[in-house]
Formats: structure tokens, sequence, C-alpha cells
């Protein structure tokens, strides 16, 4: 995702991935334009670890349902940043 350096929206980017375990360190820490990150990891079943740094420049105000269904999720990252306009958090 190097390549898409205006990238805004992450929304359902890995809803369902019922087999997504855990991510990379820093995954999208270099994408600041990213708002919009509602259901991303909806149902992600197996889903345990975000790791710091993941979506941490990240200036987010949509997160509706952005870890409902993650029945395994163990961490989530410290440096996750929510914006002070945040409009949509609801079933985060």
């Amino acid at each position: 995702l190097s390549n898409a350096p205006a990238l805004t929206n992450v929304g359902s980017m890995f809803s369902g991935c019922t087999n997504l375990e855990s991510l990379p360190e820093g995954f999208l820490s270099n994408h600041p334009g990213i708002t919009n990150a509602g259901n991303m990891f909806y149902n992600c079943t197996s889903l345990e670890v975000v790791p710091d740094g993941c979506l941490s420049k990240s200036n987010l105000t949509g997160t509706s349902s952005m870890f409902s269904g993650c029945n395994a999720l163990i961490s989530l990252p410290s440096g996750l940043s929510l914006a002070e306009g945040l409009v949509y958090a609801y079933a985060m």
C-alpha cells in the first residue's frame, strides 16, 4: 500500500477475513489521510493482535464496527489515534 499515499478509506478492508490473525508492525502507519476505518476488521474472528503503530498517523473520524466480532482480540495498538472530530464509533 506504499503506492497509495492519498489513501483515505480503509473501511471493510479485511471484513470477514476469518483466518487473519495479526498484521505487520506499523501497518498503514504512513497514511495520515485515512479517516474511515469502519468495519475494517469486522468479523475477523481469528484476529488476536493489532500491533503498535497501526494507523498511528491517521486522523480517524469513522470507526463504526471496526473491531466488531473480533472475539479473539487480545491487543490494540497503543498508538491508535482517534481524531478530536470523531463522528462514528458505534460498536467499535
